[in-house]
């Protein structure tokens, strides 16, 4: 794990959903550097991974150390326990980024295979012991009314009904 880097080239992007598993091709083209990648993005419970390849192109006349750098955000209502493998950071709760990087000579093209997962966890199992039971509604409820980030799992600022929607949804649900 480390410190998470600024963002970097904004790149194009499309995204594919097919059972279940996110298919990523992504690309940016400058007057430096090429950088295209293609890889998937699955939630498989308590994991997030990611795993594909990456092709890093040095357009300069010098070495250069070029870097892509992914941002990926499990579906609600999932959150990251903070447990990864890889070249990963996490932001807050919800965000991993994954960096791919590697120092490129000049005119040379390196492609970079990589694997990173994430632990996830429920974010209705408020109390992280694999089961969403009467114990996380009632820790839900101290929460009521509140900004708290864990118990706002729609991420709207406020923990209310649709929050109890969703755990409510979950009610019942275990790891194992």
């Amino acid at each position: 794990m480390q410190d998470c880097p600024p963002p970097l080239v904004q790149m194009e992007r499309s995204t594919v959903w097919e059972d279940g598993i996110q298919h990523v091709m992504a690309l940016t083209d400058t007057d430096t550097r090429m950088v295209e990648a293609a890889y998937t993005l699955e939630l498989t419970p308590p994991y997030f991974v990611a795993q594909g390849e990456v092709q890093l192109c040095n357009k300069r006349d010098a070495d250069a150390r070029i870097r892509y750098r992914h941002e990926a955000t499990p579906p609600i209502p999932w959150r990251l326990t903070g447990a990864a493998t890889g070249d990963v950071c996490i932001q807050g709760d919800s965000v991993v980024l994954f960096i791919v990087e590697s120092p490129v000579e000049p005119s040379e093209t390196r492609l970079v295979s990589f694997y990173w997962a994430a632990e996830v966890r429920r974010a209705t199992d408020l109390n992280n012991d694999g089961t969403v039971d009467s114990e996380d509604l009632g820790l839900f409820l101290l929460h009521w009314g509140t900004d708290s980030a864990s118990a706002d799992y729609n991420h709207d600022g406020t923990v209310n009904g649709q929050d109890m929607g969703l755990l409510l949804m979950d009610y019942g649900w275990t790891m194992h």
